[in-house]
C-alpha cells in the first residue's frame, strides 16, 4: 500500500527491460523468483510493463511455450 519514488538505474531496450531503485524504500521483502529451468508450459506468469509510456500496467497469464525466437 505504501508509493515510493523510483530512480532508473539501468535499461536494456532491446530486451525491454529496466532495474528502477526505490527512494525512501527499506525493509521490502524479495519478490521471489523462479529457477527458469523449473518452468513448464501451463505455469502462471505475472508481468508488469509501461507500454508506449501509457503507465504500469501488469498482465497475468500462463505460460504457453518454451524456447521460442521473437
Amino acid at each position: 500500500g505504501q508509493v515510493y519514488p523510483a530512480d532508473v538505474i539501468g535499461y536494456d531496450r532491446k530486451n525491454d527491460i529496466a532495474v528502477l531503485q526505490l527512494r525512501g524504500a527499506a525493509g521490502l521483502p524479495v519478490a521471489p523468483t523462479a529457477d527458469s529451468s523449473s518452468v513448464r508450459v501451463g505455469d502462471p506468469v505475472t508481468a508488469v510493463g509501461f507500454p508506449e509510456g501509457a503507465g504500469l500496467t501488469p498482465a497475468s497469464g500462463n505460460v504457453k511455450a518454451l524456447n521460442q525466437t521473437i
